[in-house]
């Protein structure tokens, strides 16, 4: 995905299935030049076959971090 200070996520074909690739912003952005600053937790559940990605983004227009959550099934 690159150096591009942005928050992504996308998938990759591989030889043995999907690969995940979890992109992130810069964690000292002040939102200026490039999006505000933020960074993500990934809690793996190997039982349930499943991640959970938290992504935490300051937010200037309300002066705090963001918290969002999205679930990522696993092959």
């Amino acid at each position: 995905h690159g150096h591009n200070h942005r928050a992504s996520l996308g998938t990759l074909a591989t030889p043995t299935g999907t690969a995940h690739v979890i992109g992130a912003p810069s964690a000292s952005s002040d939102g200026t030049k490039h999006p505000p600053a933020g960074y993500g937790l990934i809690d793996i559940d190997m039982d349930a076959r499943s991640a959970t990605l938290t992504r935490r983004t300051w937010s200037p227009a309300d002066n705090a971090m963001v918290t969002t959550e999205r679930a990522v099934p696993l092959p």
